[in-house]
């Protein structure tokens, strides 16, 4: 959603999202592509080319959806530093655990 919110148009093709978000898979952000779609978050249009081409655009209910996630990446932002801190302090107290909370030998 952000990555389209920041093209012009609000519109990228599906190769351009899946460079755009990383670490996702194809199977992935198409699932999730079409399930913004099914929520009327996003339209797809298929260029009947060959190969074909694929442009998914923000709706207004996308852009109106941006308001709280942008929200929530502005905080993920902030607070990742910290965040990641305490994923270090929680791996070092844990990491002489083995995966049934035992201390391993």
């Amino acid at each position: 959603m952000v990555s389209l919110a920041k093209a012009d148009n609000h519109c990228l093709r599906f190769s351009e999202l899946s460079r755009e978000v990383n670490g996702i898979s194809q199977r992935m952000l198409s699932t999730t592509l079409r399930q913004f779609e099914r929520d009327g978050i996003v339209t797809r249009h298929l260029y009947p080319e060959v190969p074909p081409r694929v442009e998914y655009t923000l709706t207004d209910r996308g852009r109106e959806f941006l308001v709280p996630v942008q929200a929530l990446v502005d905080w993920m932002v902030s607070e990742w530093p910290k965040i990641e801190v305490s994923r270090l302090e929680y791996d070092s107290k844990h990491q002489a655990l083995d995966p049934s909370g035992r201390e391993a030998i």
